[in-house]
């Protein structure tokens, strides 16, 4: 993972550190035109959550992977495929996508995304 902290490690509730700690991430943002720029930031028993950042036009192609995640747009606007679906979102929208089911994003504008990933399970629904 991405050294966040100085210190080299990385907020868990594992082994205890950094418990309550505060992140703002619009301040960790990072771009590069080289490609997405993605963040470990921290580890939460069988969930991790990352900051993925893109300028506009970038894109991560539509894949399968074998965790559940939710995709919660910070800022920007693009496409995020889920499963079968293309789903047009801007600031605040939330997408989720089951575990093994298609992914993937696409920005029209630069865009902070942060991603809930669900290691163990999978099953998710999303109310609207």
């Amino acid at each position: 993972m991405k050294e966040i902290w100085g210190r080299g490690d990385v907020v868990t509730q594992e082994t205890g550190e950094n418990r309550g700690a505060r992140l703002n991430l619009m301040q960790m943002a990072e771009f590069s035109r080289d490609g997405p720029v993605k963040k470990d930031l921290m580890r939460a028993g069988q969930t991790d959550l990352v900051l993925v950042c893109f300028e506009s036009g970038q894109e991560i192609l539509p894949h399968r992977e074998p965790y559940a995640v939710q995709f919660l747009v910070l800022s920007g606007e693009g496409t995020i495929v889920s499963g079968d679906g293309e789903y047009q979102v801007e600031t605040g929208h939330l997408v989720a996508v089951a575990a093994n089911g298609m992914r993937g994003i696409r920005c029209r504008t630069r865009m902070i995304i942060l991603g809930i990933r669900h290691v163990v399970g999978g099953n998710q629904t999303c109310r609207e």
